[in-house]
């Protein structure tokens, strides 16, 4: 997960992960070599959409989720020529502009990633993942309002996606708004108590508000979800200092 710097004196918020438009069945299969892997993406597209979509349709498809197989695999470089022939068969395929803005943004080139997600937009002005990973990448950009912007118009579409309300949380938390912050937080609670993200994150922006004692609450069940995170640790004991329970440090 990527981390985005916060304001000064506010704590570390996490942040949910990027959406690329993969095959469920490509998430799960475990092909042994990439030629197995790659045979497997054409003969799945080509029996699945033969009857139904052209023929550009058909190869724009393939090699999008050619794309997206080297990308799972790392091949960011791979993913990115093949995200390119996917948009010259067909140049209003607005997933293969979405997907190509993760790949280049996981390269590290941030402006090229923002320019493909508002392509992807332009095709299509709705699509939530691409507002959802614009949002993303405006964050790593120190844009928070911007980033807010994006992240509200993809809930229009998915109201209920727990990663976009911490986001969200996030991108008004950059902005030093911690009650609406904490707003979308319990909103992410409320879809999943179980995130361990949200719980964490209203702990910190319950802190930012002066609300201690019920910050360390939600600080220890983010412990109690992933014990593992060091910086859910550093943040109870910290929540703890300022709510004077000195004796709760361990």
């Amino acid at each position: 997960f990527l981390e985005p710097q916060s304001p000064e004196g506010t704590k570390k918020i996490l942040i949910g992960t990027l959406r690329v438009f993969v095959p469920s069945w490509l998430t799960s299969a475990k092909t042994p070599t990439r030629v197995c892997l790659i045979s497997l993406v054409i003969l799945t597209v080509f029996f699945t959409n033969w009857p139904v979509l052209s023929k550009s349709t058909m190869q724009a498809v393939t090699e999008n989720n050619l794309a997206t197989a080297f990308q799972e695999n790392g091949q960011l470089d791979e993913a990115v020529a093949h995200y390119k022939r996917s948009i010259e068969f067909q140049p209003d395929y607005a997933p293969a502009y979405n997907n190509m803005g993760v790949a280049l943004r996981a390269r590290g080139e941030i402006d090229q990633a923002l320019a493909s997600y508002e392509k992807a937009l332009a095709v299509q002005p709705d699509y939530p993942d691409a507002h959802y990973n614009m949002a993303n990448a405006l964050l790593e950009k120190d844009e928070p309002e911007a980033a807010a912007a994006h992240f509200r118009t993809a809930l229009k579409s998915i109201p209920g996606s727990v990663e976009t309300l911490n986001n969200l949380g996030i991108a008004l938390a950059s902005q030093g708004k911690f009650d609406e912050a904490a707003d979308q937080f319990r909103a992410a609670l409320t879809a999943d108590p179980g995130s361990a993200k949200a719980n964490r994150n209203l702990g910190n922006a319950l802190s930012q508000l002066g609300r201690s004692q019920e910050a360390v609450g939600y600080l220890r069940r983010a412990i109690e979800l992933d014990p593992a995170d060091p910086d859910a640790h550093y943040d109870l004991g910290g929540g703890l200092l300022e709510g004077n329970q000195l004796e709760a440090v361990d």
